[in-house]
């Protein structure tokens, strides 16, 4: 029994902000094999232009590729993760402020600046073998990926849809992404790990950012009616699956 795992960051930014992209992708694809037991091979990372040797360009058809690829390889009870950070478009509060023909809500960005959208997800992961799915999205307008949840999944979101998601302010990763990693042990922060992704999440949330940059903060959101994230047990930490 193994795991798998597509890493996503599609969209160029500053230096600053891309070695930030690089270093949630990076920690994840740690977690993924030290706590669940995925090879590197079942790892998929799909970063900016795929100019640096961290992984592929993150286009959308090399995500579709991925998605194929994973679908062959990763088993019934194997876990399998969809991890996105970088940009999103948050869903205006306001409809009448949504200026939709401009910028279509409930996206995130493929290389170099494509649209990605829920629906698109979801058929790129419809032949998904696994019962253990866990979308989690970092990037603004998280929540509106919320969708995406089913018996199989949990979708785990930095934010509500019309949210701006945060960075740590004194560390170089994404918040939410780094606070569920570091949750289920990805680094040493003195603490037990959680035991499982649900519990995770929770401690995640608890640390979310009340505020940023004069925006309402980012509100964390699990979405997961079959109680998926609960069967996500971190390996190393319990030593097998249920």
């Amino acid at each position: 029994m193994g795991a798998g795992a597509i890493l996503v960051a599609g969209m160029a930014d500053t230096p600053e902000e891309n070695s930030r992209y690089a270093n949630d992708l990076v920690l994840w694809r740690e977690l993924v094999t030290s706590r669940f037991g995925a090879s590197h091979a079942d790892v998929q990372i799909l970063y900016l232009d795929g100019g640096s040797s961290l992984g592929e360009a993150a286009t959308l058809d090399n995500l579709a590729a991925a998605f194929a690829r994973s679908s062959d390889t990763i088993e019934e009870n194997d876990p399998f993760f969809l991890v996105v950070t970088n940009h999103g478009y948050p869903v205006d509060a306001d409809p009448a402020r949504c200026k939709s023909t401009i910028a279509p809500p409930g996206r995130f960005f493929a290389w170099p600046e494509t649209s990605v959208f829920p629906e698109d997800i979801s058929e790129m992961a419809a032949d998904l073998k696994s019962r253990r799915q866990a979308f989690v999205f970092g990037q603004c307008g998280a929540g509106a990926f919320s969708e995406l949840a089913s018996e199989h999944r949990a979708v785990l979101c930095a934010c509500l849809a019309h949210q701006a998601s945060s960075a740590l302010p004194s560390l170089p990763w994404d918040e939410f992404l780094y606070n569920v990693a570091d949750a289920l042990g990805a680094r040493s922060s003195g603490k037990p790990p959680s035991g499982n992704l649900r519990d995770a999440f929770h401690r995640a949330k608890a640390q979310s950012s009340a505020d940023h940059e004069g925006c309402d903060g980012e509100s964390p959101l699990l979405c997961d009616p079959g109680d998926v994230a609960s069967r996500i047990v971190v390996r190393a930490y319990f030593g097998q699956y249920p």
